[in-house]
């Protein structure tokens, strides 16, 4: 058994070489020969190919190939992964160390787990949006998105309709609707212009245009193969008296390559975002660099010229309003709940309250409202007084006391006292009236009931007269028998607070 100074373990051709630290082979293993036991008591790992066996212990990991082999483990899988490539003819023609193994990936992606210096597994996941598509460079991209809800709004080039005269030029048709049927062509032999087209009057009838692309599908032909025909469009704005162009693609024209075929053709218009008014119409310009060539322009039938626009085709208005983009908001105007749709907002309007609104309630008269709260407050079976007494009646209660204080009723909310009703079960002594009066903070109100010398039984009120109470008011009842002889028989004193 030999144990000594390890300092490298290489491989070359399925031979295992095991060197000291002055680079002197101390052992070489055939592979496919070779036997390894790890014993983890020991801290100890056994190379044995059958006639010869090396030891390597815990303690000469740190030496070995600069200290990649943290663990025994590790080393004993380096050596097993060379012997199962060896095994497999895999690693025949490989040579020298492998201690790391990374991975790199476009930027569409992210690597984890990397890199490898023993074993270990290397995973690959996307870096991007469900929203998003990796490009054939490895890159990411966004998908290209309209400018409104629904489908993108196409509109056709109907050649075969002319709109008339505008600015010194004629114009046809750019309809949401084609015409099939019969073709329309055009052909120029020159470079320039070969046909315009107008949209119908209050066609698009939109405040606006959203940004994006507008990708057009263009049917030509040319008189004969060969040169470099070109065609571009350019987008204009017409209010009634004049064009004002929105965007062009003479800047990058797209190659007419069909020859005499007729073949469709595709560009795209980087359209900005552009103010539109209601009345407001769209033309569209054809140029051409005909290269020596006759090119025509085919359209209708079976060759229709498409426009994909950034208009929408989901809710064509709402309301009234036609913007493909629409926003809510809140207001108060009015003098009761209205939908007001301007522009490409629609305010909901919901008034304030009051006399001559109907609407929501402010938080102001909500809190005036809240303390209107009727509060009846009754003392029943408050009985007889004594002959020439004054005495207090708590409200709510029929106890009487001589004492005020003792029979106070004590308010946690600003009110206003009124509708005073004395009710007696029995006549009053005809020596002397009974008076009743409301109390506010010790002192008399102007609310008072007399119930005369010698009255019947029955009920005496002051509906008239108001007493205004405070927070934390002490109120009561006091009750003076005037007569000689005992009172009548109070049934019932009531005041209403609100």
């Amino acid at each position: 058994m030999i144990s000594c100074n390890i300092q490298t373990i290489s491989y070359t051709d399925c031979i295992l070489t095991i060197q000291d630290s002055g680079g002197i082979t101390i052992n070489e293993f055939m592979l496919a020969n070779l036997k390894m036991f790890q014993n983890d008591t020991m801290g100890t790992l056994y190379l044995n190919d059958g006639s010869t066996e090396i030891t390597i212990n815990l303690a000469q990991l740190p030496s070995i190939n600069g200290g990649v082999f943290t663990t025994l483990l590790d080393l004993f899988t380096y050596i097993e992964t060379q012997r199962n490539l060896c095994q497999c003819g895999c690693g025949g023609g490989g040579s020298g160390t492998v201690t790391s193994v990374d991975l790199t990936m476009p930027s569409a992606f992210s690597v984890s787990g990397n890199p490898i210096t023993t074993a270990g597994t290397l995973a690959v996941t996307g870096a991007g949006l469900v929203s998003q598509y990796i490009r054939g460079d490895g890159s990411l991209a966004n998908f290209p998105t309209g400018g409104g809800g629904g489908a993108s709004q196409p509109y056709y080039l109907n050649g075969g309709t002319n709109q008339g005269v505008f600015v010194g030029n004629t114009y046809y048709e750019m309809s949401k609707t084609p015409v099939i049927g019969v073709g329309a062509d055009f052909t120029i032999a020159a470079d320039g212009i070969i046909a315009r087209f107008l949209t119908d009057a209050g066609d698009p009838g939109l405040l606006n245009i959203p940004a994006g692309n507008w990708n057009f599908e263009m049917w030509f032909s040319a008189s004969s193969s060969g040169g470099s025909p070109t065609f571009s469009v350019t987008l204009y704005k017409y209010d009634g008296a004049s064009f004002t162009s929105i965007a062009t693609s003479s800047a990058t024209p797209e190659n007419i390559t069909g020859g005499t075929s007729i073949d469709l053709y595709f560009t795209a218009l980087a359209v900005p975002a552009t103010i539109l008014t209601a009345t407001d119409r769209l033309a569209i310009s054809v140029d051409i660099v005909h290269s020596g060539r006759t090119i025509t322009l085919h359209t209708q039938n079976s060759h229709l010229c498409q426009i994909n626009t950034t208009f929408s085709t989901g809710i064509s208005a709402l309301n009234g309003l036609t913007d493909s983009v629409q926003s809510f908001a809140v207001g108060t105007t009015g003098a009761d709940f209205n939908i007001a749709s301007s522009l490409a907002v629609h305010n909901f309007n919901l008034p304030t309250a009051s006399a001559t609104n109907r609407g929501a309630l402010s938080s102001a008269n909500w809190t005036t409202f809240n303390n209107k709260i009727l509060t009846v407050l009754n003392s029943m079976t408050v009985g007889t007084i004594a002959a020439s007494t004054t005495t207090y009646i708590l409200p709510e209660s029929n106890i009487a006391s001589a004492t005020e204080s003792a029979r106070t009723y004590y308010l946690n909310n600003a009110c206003t006292a009124a509708r005073y009703l004395v009710a007696t079960s029995t006549a009053q002594s005809a020596t002397g009236s009974l008076v009743v009066t409301f109390r506010n903070s010790a002192a008399s109100t102007s609310i008072t009931v007399t119930i005369a010398a010698g009255s019947a039984a029955g009920r005496v009120t002051d509906y008239v007269n108001t007493a205004s109470c405070l927070v934390d008011s002490g109120i009561s009842h006091q009750v003076v028998n005037n007569a000689t002889a005992t009172s009548a028989n109070i049934a019932q004193i009531s005041i209403n607070l609100k």
